[in-house]
């Protein structure tokens, strides 16, 4: 029953983080246009309004959660588990998406499963099978297929300083997945993200804060905000609460396959506005994902292999 949670909260977080995508997009705009834009602010600005919202947010559940003491140990490694799945992976994220092509950043994207895939066997020694490997493979030839499918005959532009943030953004939440395991299932999703979202802004204000206090907050519209609500409590406090709570009963591969949920959301969202056509290739392409994300399920964990073997 745990892993259904835990399947089900994942594919929840990774849907919101695949609407989020457009709505950041619209909220962002590069350091020199924004005094003469209403309807969007700077990426460091955006940074921080998303980590101050979401650690406000955290605290304030915490008072209704039971109490949870952190070992003196374990402090070095939430702020270090801060800096990878908060601070380098969102702020990567935003500049990416900013100076990027869409089909660069979704293709970067992909690369998620196979990296953790790798990393966790050489770190957490989780074996790589053959339907591992195959269904890790899918899932990215299903996303790969559905990006180009959806950005057919549109031109691809963008810097390397944006392929580049992308891919610090996904670097650093795989190490995230396989580095910080330990401490991800010690801890309640409260007791985790408060910490983590906490040291993420008190990192972050000195750097962001000289950004912040530009922008006039008076002229952003109405449409801004309603847009930020949805990143800051929808993509940043809800879909962070909900993500470790798949991570205390999944693999980190597993949890990594949820990533190939995002392009399927922003094709679906660009269908419902017209903005898209559907095709068969488009359909071949979800079944891909969807049947690869099926083969990682199933794959045998590390405690499955040695318990086959009489070793554990």
């Amino acid at each position: 029953m745990k892993k259904y949670v835990g399947h089900i909260s994942l594919f929840c977080a990774s849907f919101i983080w695949g609407v989020n995508a457009p709505l950041t997009k619209n909220t962002v705009a590069a350091f020199d246009a924004v005094g003469s834009m209403n309807n969007a602010v700077d990426p460091l600005t955006h940074s921080l309004m998303r980590w101050g919202g979401a650690m406000v947010f955290f605290w304030i559940l915490s008072f209704f959660t039971p109490r949870e003491k952190v070992r003196k140990k374990d402090w070095p490694k939430i702020f270090w588990a801060a800096m990878f799945a908060v601070v380098c992976n969102q702020s990567g994220a935003v500049f990416g998406l900013l100076n990027a092509s869409p089909v660069n950043i979704s293709l970067i994207s992909s690369m998620a499963p196979i990296l953790t895939m790798i990393l966790a066997a050489f770190v957490l020694h989780e074996p790589l099978t053959g339907k591992k490997i195959f269904g890790v493979s899918l899932g990215a030839l299903g996303a790969v297929i559905l990006v180009f499918a959806g950005r057919a005959g549109s031109a691809a532009s963008g810097s390397m300083f944006g392929d580049f943030m992308g891919f610090i953004a996904m670097l650093s939440f795989v190490l995230y997945l396989t580095l910080f395991s330990d401490i991800i299932e010690r801890y309640s999703p409260v007791t985790l993200m408060k910490w983590l979202f906490t040291f993420s802004f008190i990192v972050g204000l000195p750097v962001c804060l000289p950004f912040a206090v530009e922008i006039n907050y008076g002229s952003l519209t109405v449409s801004f905000w309603w847009q930020m609500l949805f990143v800051v409590f929808g993509a940043t406090f809800l879909a962070y609460f909900l993500m470790p709570v798949g991570q205390k009963v999944l693999r980190p591969t597993v949890v990594s396959m949820y990533n190939y949920v995002q392009p399927i959301v922003a094709t679906l969202l660009a269908l419902m506005m017209g903005m898209e056509q559907f095709n068969v290739l488009k359909l071949f392409a979800t079944l891909l994902i969807f049947v690869g994300v099926y083969f990682v399920i199933k794959s045998k964990s590390r405690a499955e292999v040695l318990q086959e073997h009489g070793l554990e």
